[in-house]
Order: C-alpha cells, then sequence, then structure tokens
C-alpha cells in the first residue's frame, strides 16, 4: 500500500510530501520544501535573536532611566534640604541681628546715661563744643 499526499494538492506545487514509505522511494523530490523550511527556520532564529537584542537594550535602556530618575529625586532632595538650611540661617540670622540691634540699642541708652551723669557730676572731663 502505497501512501502518498503530494504538496501540490495543498500549495499548487510539484513537490510530495511522503506520508509513508511503502514501495515507495526514500525520496519524493521535497529537497527544495526542506531548504525552504530550513532558510525559514534561519530566518525566524535571526529574527528571535534580533528581538532578544531589542528586549536587552529595552532593559537596559529602562535602568538608565531608572537611574536617572532615582538620581534626580536625589538631587531635588538635596536641594530640598539645602532649601531648609537656608531659611533657618535666614531665620537665625534675622534673630541674631536683631539681638545685635537691642544690644546696640542698650549700649547707646547706657552711653547717653553715662554721658549725663558725667556731665552733671564731672563736668570738667567734657569738653562741650555743642
Amino acid at each position: 500500500m502505497d501512501v502518498q499526499l503530494c504538496f501540490s494538492e495543498i500549495v499548487g506545487d510539484k513537490s510530495c510530501v511522503q506520508i509513508a514509505n511503502i514501495n515507495a522511494p526514500a525520496h519524493c523530490g521535497n529537497e527544495a520544501i526542506f531548504e525552504a523550511a530550513v532558510q525559514e527556520i534561519k530566518k525566524l532564529a535571526e529574527e528571535a535573536a534580533e528581538a532578544k537584542k531589542l528586549a536587552d537594550e529595552a532593559e537596559k535602556l529602562k535602568r538608565e532611566a531608572i537611574t536617572l530618575v532615582n538620581e534626580a529625586k536625589a538631587k531635588q532632595s538635596e536641594a530640598e534640604d539645602l532649601k531648609s538650611k537656608e531659611e533657618f540661617s535666614k531665620t537665625h540670622a534675622s534673630e541674631g541681628m536683631k539681638r545685635y540691634k537691642r544690644q546696640v540699642d542698650a549700649l547707646r541708652t547706657d552711653q547717653d546715661e553715662l554721658f549725663k551723669f558725667v556731665k552733671k557730676h564731672h563736668p570738667s572731663l567734657i569738653k562741650d563744643d555743642n
């Protein structure tokens, strides 16, 4: 019993696909079909390799993007810290200047009181040009 399915019935070609090898030749003229299948497999393997390469590049870009985002977050946090320190410094500097002004004002008041005292009790020590 010779059972063969001609590939031409499937794809309209003159090649045959051998289903059984009973009283049939070992080769049914399908070398071109097999070569085309091998070429297609090679093409698919190349496409798969290219897809893998693109996926690896995409993963690398993703990691780089994550790194950049993390660096940006760190810089933003650093900037916020600096701003907070600057505001803290401004506040303390302002308070320090107020304390200094109060001390200077107190010294002027004391100086005026001392000058009045000396003028009243020791007028000879003060040269009055006014």
